[in-house]
């Protein structure tokens, strides 16, 4: 049985103007006909127009026809049938107040024509004047007392003014009227719960066991009632009936398992779920919801989380080829950092349903964490195929063909990439500011600064873009001042960084401002840069500025130790001088 809303009934009124029109119209130009003098001249345009007009809405154009109409009423300013007609395409482009005033008037003028009196009701619903709409609902029940959709949207309407008692009158007379029905006793059901009429609530779902006692949802509401009042001799009693009549249902096993779970039976609650699992006739959708619950309660519980884990195997092996159970098992290893198995999960729901944007988005973080570029630049050119204006995706593979040296691949995509950039600065300030990156890489130097510029003038403050930019300004010694000026503001807003500290040391030794660049450069080795080679043989350059030879090459000898250095650093250490 359906419950119309009142938005239904509106579109139900609209929908009906075609075949009820010759009835409205007939009814409401009888009228006109007595009270208005048109002249013959003026009675055709009015003919004309209004044809049109509602030629115009059948074809769905609104806005032509709501014109058609307002010409009627420059012809007639009280006709009725007009006005209706503007209220209801005012009323269905969400004009409210527009359509209030409208039907208002086409109820005044022609009280006794239920189609407007009904409109107005409605408008008034969706303009939240209850009061008004019960007012006008009222009158229409009492002249049509058989027309239980009136009584019905009075129903509602007085539901929604919190008018409790005369809501459940109004849904009484359409029981008597038409009998008990599933969706009046549940509106009942819920209004007396609303109302704090527990004892009246459990018995409409009496009622309703008593007319369909094979149906399993009414046990499971009523046994969640008792339990809610704390009667859980009465809600076992009603499982137990529900497991009589339905033994093998896996709404009963969830309905348990939260039963035993308030009781602190969590073995017995883990038992019920894991059975409900096992069913194929408990939606996956149903499954997923719950494990949404114990996502977050699993987060800081070990033994939610290895109950979590277990129902988490069974959903993806009774549902194997749906890509819901991989993605949300995916989603909780993730979490748990479980890296290489959330990526696996995640793989399969990928192959399972392409469609999914968020799964390829996760496999693209995914793939970051791994450092696993050759798989981030493959996954994101499928991603790319399926979502060609996704902007995510193109900075995805231009980020892996940076890595992977593939530099005139990467300018592609990532120019290409942040023409889809809407209305999300922080990720356009990354496209410029790997553009800047690969740019460098390629010698662009001009174009490398143009998207460093760009990127900051999104973000000022992006230490990202202000130590790399003023680091490759130091290699190519152009712009120090700029330069020392960007590492000094990343420094500040990013203290105690190894590498932003070696960069404005380095810039300092740029400019020849040796004692001082040392002075960095050994904040930079404080700070965690003891094993990086580039700080160290930096440090030995700046030694050697300051004619400490002995010390400067036997801090090359270190940066040897841990890496490779600069194309100059084996050279340093066998002519035991500075090679620039």
């Amino acid at each position: 049985m359906v419950r119309y809303s009142a938005f239904l009934l509106c579109i139900l009124v609209f929908l009906s103007f075609s075949c009820k029109q010759k009835q409205r119209l007939s009814e409401s130009k009888e009228k006109e006909q007595k009270s208005n003098k048109l002249t013959d001249q003026e009675r055709r345009k009015l003919d004309f127009e209004f044809f049109t007009a509602s030629k115009e809405k059948i074809l769905g154009n609104y806005l032509i026809a709501n014109a058609h109409y307002k010409e009627c009423l420059k012809i007639d300013p009280n006709h009725a049938a007009s006005l209706y007609e503007i209220a209801g395409i005012n009323y269905m482009l969400g004009n409210v107040s527009e359509a209030l005033i409208y039907s208002n008037k086409s109820a005044q003028l022609d009280p006794k024509n239920q189609w407007y009196q009904l409109l107005l009701a409605t408008v008034y619903s969706k303009a939240g004047d209850f009061s008004s709409a019960t007012k006008v609902l009222k009158e229409l029940s009492k002249t049509y007392p058989h027309n239980m959709e009136y009584v019905l949207e009075l129903a509602s309407a007085y539901t929604q003014a919190g008018n409790y008692k005369e809501a459940l009158k109004e849904y009484e007379t359409i029981e008597k009227e038409m009998g008990m029905m599933e969706e009046i006793s549940l509106e009942r059901n819920r209004i007396l719960l609303t109302m704090g009429d527990v004892s009246g609530a459990i018995q409409e779902l009496n009622k309703l066991i008593s007319i369909n006692p094979e149906e399993p949802k009414y046990y499971g509401m009523l046994a969640e009632l008792y339990q809610s009042q704390g009667n859980d001799k009465e809600a076992m009693n009603t499982y137990n009936k529900l497991a009589k009549i339905s033994p093998n249902n896996p709404t009963l096993s969830v309905s348990l398992s939260n039963y035993y779970k308030t009781k602190g039976e969590n073995q017995k609650a883990h038992e019920e779920m894991l059975k409900a699992f096992k069913s194929l006739d408990l939606s996956i959708d149903v499954k997923v919801q719950i494990l949404l619950d114990y996502y977050v309660l699993s987060e800081k519980d070990e033994d939610a989380k290895k109950e979590a884990y277990e129902l988490l195997e069974l959903l993806v092996k009774i549902h194997p080829e749906n890509a819901k159970s991989h993605s949300i098992y995916g989603d909780f290893l993730s979490r748990d950092k479980k890296i290489k198995e959330a990526k696996s999960e995640y793989k399969k729901a990928a192959e399972l349903d392409k469609s999914k944007y968020i799964i390829w988005n996760q496999l693209m973080f995914l793939d970051s964490e791994l450092k696993d570029y050759e798989a981030m630049k493959e996954e994101s050119e499928k991603a790319i195929e399926l979502f060609p204006n996704q902007a995510i995706f193109y900075f995805f593979n231009g980020f892996a063909n940076i890595q992977l040296n593939k530099f005139d691949e990467a300018i592609k995509s990532l120019s290409t990439g942040k023409e889809f950039v809407f209305e999300n600065h922080a990720l356009l300030g990354q496209f410029y500011a790997n553009l800047g990156d690969v740019y460098h890489r390629t010698k662009n130097y001009a174009m490398s600064d143009s998207s460093y510029n760009e990127a900051l003038k999104i973000n000022p403050k992006d230490t990202y873009v202000l130590n790399n930019y003023s680091y490759y300004l130091s290699l190519r010694e152009d712009n120090l001042d700029k330069a020392e000026e960007m590492s000094k503001l990343s420094n500040e807003l990013e203290p105690n960084s190894a590498s932003f500290a070696d960069t404005y040391g380095w810039i300092l030794y740029k400019q020849g401002k040796y004692e001082k660049a040392k002075e960095w450069i050994n904040k930079a080795i404080e700070f965690g840069g003891n094993e990086n080679d580039v700080i160290l043989e930096h440090y030995g350059d700046i030694l050697y500025k300051l004619n400490q030879q002995s010390k400067a090459i036997e801090y090359w000898q270190k940066a040897s130790n841990f890496g490779d250095g600069s194309e100059f650093l084996k050279k340093k250490i066998e002519e035991k001088k500075l090679i620039e």
